[in-house]
């Protein structure tokens, strides 16, 4: 094993990119590209967020938020309108066809869920998700 192979940082990135690859492969089938469901799934929390609030709850910049929308609406899966008391703010609503995408963006992230942690035992899942958490709290110090 090489001093690489051996580190925690390695392996993480490892299982991001094994991780990213699969569910690559699983939205291909809906249409979808990485993060494009979780912004379907955030609306459908909660319809007609902001492009500022949905840029925080997936942690990107607003300019990599607006360049998703844009691609998103243009599959007709979203809306963008302005907020009728504010016209700087931009609010986004889901589409029927994009209501339509929830339940098996959603089902496709349970079955991967279960597909990562096969063979865990309800002990290791609770740690790894510690321990994760803890890696997170860590990494976002360093800010």
């Amino acid at each position: 094993m090489d001093a690489l192979s051996g580190m925690v940082g390695w392996q993480l990135i490892r299982a991001f990119r094994a991780h990213h690859h699969a569910a690559e492969q699983a939205l291909h089938h809906l249409g979808l590209h990485a993060a494009q469901e979780v912004v379907l799934l955030h609306l459908g929390q909660r319809d007609g967020l902001s492009q500022t609030e949905l840029a925080e709850r997936l942690e990107i910049e607003p300019p990599s938020m607006t360049l998703m929308l844009r691609k998103i609406a243009l599959a007709g899966l979203v809306t963008r309108r302005q907020d009728p008391k504010d016209g700087r703010v931009m609010r986004v609503f889901l589409t029927q066809r994009g209501r339509d995408l929830i339940a098996p963006s959603l089902a496709m992230w349970q079955t991967l869920e279960a597909h990562m942690l096969r063979g865990m035992s309800e002990a290791e899942e609770a740690l790894l998700r510690r321990l994760l958490m803890h890696i997170t709290e860590n990494l976002d110090e360093t800010r």
